[in-house]
């Protein structure tokens, strides 16, 4: 893939770290002159010890090209099958996998996807569906019986689209009260959330003007501040954020703020800050203006 940002092609690949699948990578200038591979990711600590990387399924996010993502097909010998996982990287090179999560799982007994799953590239947004796909060649045999000549009757393998709600592959879950910080962003006139709480769950923000190191209690800005904060609660994303006496961030549109989130048997997806003078919004009607 080529990747504009930095000027330079990358290769995810094959590779093997302690007798296990991995995955490698190489990097380019010119497509002719390619640094040596060296494995960027491989089985943790917290990963089956029968468990490895089988294939990467690299993607951007659309729509935010500086987050790169794969979608590693886990190869688990124990039981044959392959199942997606997420990884997630800001330059491409250093990837963490947050949880043993599969977030791609392969199916029941006999189902299309029921023995193997390996996500492809590249993750797609289809805005008229509202919804993000990613294309997964599955089967219901297990991996070895895929790979042995004998047993190859019939139809064997399937394409599937894997599919989530817009912008919702994954997100900060809190199964009782949480918090945690947003670093320091440039502010809009609005800002919007992506979340979905249990019956009793909600979602509170608050803005700073500043993180202070070594960390220390800072307030938050006056009329932003939690306790103003006026509690999300159901299943949302688009969702306005509003304060008791503020429905709008327009006063520090332009300045860098860090956003404070508490929320309470809740998951937050995403939060979105922008202007409400930016072309796209106007031609989204799930933005407010």
């Amino acid at each position: 893939v080529y990747d504009s940002q930095a000027g330079l092609y990358r290769a995810y690949l094959r590779g093997f770290y302690g007798g296990r699948r991995a995955i490698s990578y190489a990097e380019t200038r010119d497509f002719a002159h390619w640094l040596p591979s060296r494995v960027i990711h491989h089985s943790l600590p917290t990963d089956a010890p029968d468990e490895s990387l089988y294939s990467n399924g690299y993607s951007r996010y659309p729509g935010c090209s500086e987050l790169h993502l794969m979608f590693p097909a886990i190869y688990r010998q124990s039981e044959d099958i392959t199942y997606g996982q997420l990884a997630v990287s800001q330059d491409g090179v250093n990837w963490a996998r947050l949880t043993g999560q599969a977030l791609i799982p392969q199916g029941p007994p006999g189902a299309p996807d029921g023995g193997m799953v390996y996500p492809e590239p590249e993750l797609l947004r289809c805005p008229e569906r509202g919804v993000m796909r990613l294309l997964c060649h599955c089967g219901p045999r297990y991996h070895n019986e895929w790979y042995n000549e004998r047993l190859r009757t019939g139809e064997t393998s399937y394409y599937c689209w894997a599919e989530w709600p817009e912008d919702r592959l994954a997100g900060v879950v809190a199964e009782a009260t949480g918090s945690f910080t947003l670093p320091p962003q440039p502010c809009g006139d609005r800002l919007l959330a992506n979340y979905r709480c249990q019956p009793d769950g909600w979602v509170k923000f608050e803005l700073v003007d500043r993180l202070v190191w070594p960390p220390q209690p800072w307030p938050g800005i006056p009329g932003f501040r939690f306790e103003e904060s006026i509690p999300l609660e159901g299943d949302a994303t688009h969702a306005p954020v509003r304060w008791v006496t503020r429905d709008t961030t327009a006063e520090w549109k332009g300045r860098p703020v860090a956003i404070r989130v508490r929320l309470h048997r809740a998951k937050l997806f995403s939060v979105t800050t922008y202007g409400a003078d930016e072309p796209w919004v106007r031609e989204d009607p799930r933005y407010p203006v």
